[in-house]
């Protein structure tokens, strides 16, 4: 279904990323497009590459989109914030809110990975650093308590 909606923007190293939502969000397959700008001249149509989907349902995961990014409190860990269904019968009453950790590629991208089980919890990484550890361990125990089936 062609609905983009959702947009959300990811800077790093230069680069520009906006991460969009794609298809119906009542459907199990709503996922995650992205666009990338390496250029100063956001304005230029032709300066956007698109790719994707870069996050989607699997076997046990439905409906991956609309999301949003934020940075541990530690500020060492990039997440993802974003909504799933929890069956893939159309509607929005099964749609739960999730968090993941993210990473990078070599080539400068966010790698979003898959989309995590409902059952699976959250783990943040801890610093060898203890104050660093500390804060890495409150943002965990935000989480948890600020989401649903993190």
């Amino acid at each position: 279904m062609p609905i983009c909606e959702g947009p959300q923007v990811l800077k790093r190293n230069g680069d520009v990323f906006v991460v969009y939502s794609a298809s119906g969000s009542w459907t199990p397959d709503y996922c995650l497009g992205l666009l990338h700008n390496r250029t100063k001249d956001l304005l230029n149509p032709t300066a956007w590459v698109k790719h994707g989907p870069v996050f989607r349902k699997t076997d046990q995961v439905w409906g991956v989109g609309h999301c949003s990014f934020v940075k541990s409190l530690c500020q060492t860990e990039d997440w993802i914030i974003y909504h799933s269904k929890s069956s893939r019968q159309p509607g929005w009453e099964d749609r739960d809110v999730h968090a993941k950790r993210f990473g990078w590629t070599s080539d400068g991208f966010p790698d979003f990975g898959a989309p995590l089980p409902r059952s699976q919890p959250i783990q943040p990484v801890l610093s060898s650093r203890p104050g660093i550890a500390r804060v890495a361990a409150q943002s965990k125990r935000y989480l948890e308590t600020r989401f649903i089936n993190v």
